[in-house]
């Protein structure tokens, strides 16, 4: 799911140095025009070390065309290292 991708990749301080693992996402629609996303995503941590990630996020679907992130609002984001 790209646009939950372009989300997570924002809370990294090198968004174009994560990588995800597209056979672990997991998506759900929750009710109309809301979902989530679950994934997992490897990146550098805050001293550059690159690290394994689960994430889940909260989308809102704003109407347009639903492949441009600006129809889209990040109600919430939960972003855990995984071990």
């Amino acid at each position: 799911f790209v646009i939950a991708q372009d989300f997570v990749k924002k809370q990294f301080k090198h968004p174009k140095e994560t990588s995800f693992e597209k056979l672990t996402v997991k998506h759900e629609h929750i009710k109309p025009y809301h979902c989530t996303v679950l994934g997992k995503v490897t990146g550098k941590n805050a001293y550059g070390i690159k690290t394994e990630y689960i994430y889940k996020i909260w989308l809102h679907y704003l109407g347009g065309e639903w492949a441009e992130i600006k129809n889209w609002k990040q109600e919430k984001i939960v972003l855990e290292e995984y071990k």
